[in-house]
């Protein structure tokens, strides 16, 4: 079967696809594969100790050129960083403030592509067997505490991709827009910003029309329509 490794290296972006629509219907068929390999194919263990299997990841993926298909919520590109950043070795884990990301990105086609470990549970080994610790965590940014946490420095770290048929084989997997993801337009000087609506525009509208918001920070803001949410039913 495919490993995570072939899967990401198999990955070709699309920066040779000119229409905006084909580009996006193209990369949703490789990140298809990618999800299904990631939720369904193994996990991450950490010194033969604990082990992390992905629930639900989140795809990102931005082209460095000009006219490019943007990403504007990614962290590592050039132009959120405002400076030229280095490409990550493939499989490179990439923490932020919103957890830890896997990169597969690609220096010749200058794109940038992750993903982002939404949802995921946490086993560990007591010595004969495998333990579940957490059933299931929805908050990304704790999986610094169940990766690293009470793992001695002194003989090394060693995180890795463990490659198996997982319990959730026959689970079908669900499609569906970013989480807090805000859709972007440019503005008048060329910038991305957030598409936001104020909250008397919001009361104006009809319920299906508001399923298109959501709310973060006191704003109301355009949700992302890229449906690049992948994840397992019943969790």
């Amino acid at each position: 079967g495919d490993t995570l490794f072939r899967v990401l290296n198999d990955f070709s972006g699309v920066t040779d696809v000119a229409d905006e629509k084909q580009k996006l219907a193209a990369l949703s068929l490789q990140f298809a594969i990618i999800a299904k390999v990631v939720i369904c194919g193994g996990c991450f263990e950490i010194d033969g100790k604990r082990r992390i299997y992905p629930l639900e990841v989140e795809f990102y993926y931005h082209e460095e050129e000009e006219n490019g298909l943007k990403d504007p919520v990614m962290y590592h590109t050039d132009d959120h960083d405002g400076r030229k950043l280095e490409y990550f070795p493939l499989g490179s884990l990439n923490c932020h403030v919103s957890g830890i990301d896997i990169t597969f990105e690609n220096k010749e086609k200058r794109y940038r592509a992750s993903f982002l470990i939404r949802k995921y549970k946490v086993c560990k080994y007591d010595g004969e067997m495998w333990q579940v610790d957490k059933e299931c965590e929805s908050r990304s940014t704790y999986i610094y505490e169940d990766m690293f946490m009470h793992i001695p420095l002194f003989n090394g770290i060693n995180v890795k991709w463990i490659s198996e048929d997982s319990q959730h084989c026959n689970n079908k997997i669900i499609v569906n827009p970013r989480i807090n993801v805000a859709e972007y337009e440019k503005n008048n000087e060329g910038k991305f910003v957030k598409v936001e609506i104020t909250q008397e525009d919001y009361n104006k509208l009809s319920s299906n029309e508001k399923k298109e918001y959501f709310s973060y920070c006191g704003k109301r803001l355009k949700r992302c329509k890229r449906m690049w949410n992948y994840s397992i039913v019943n969790y």
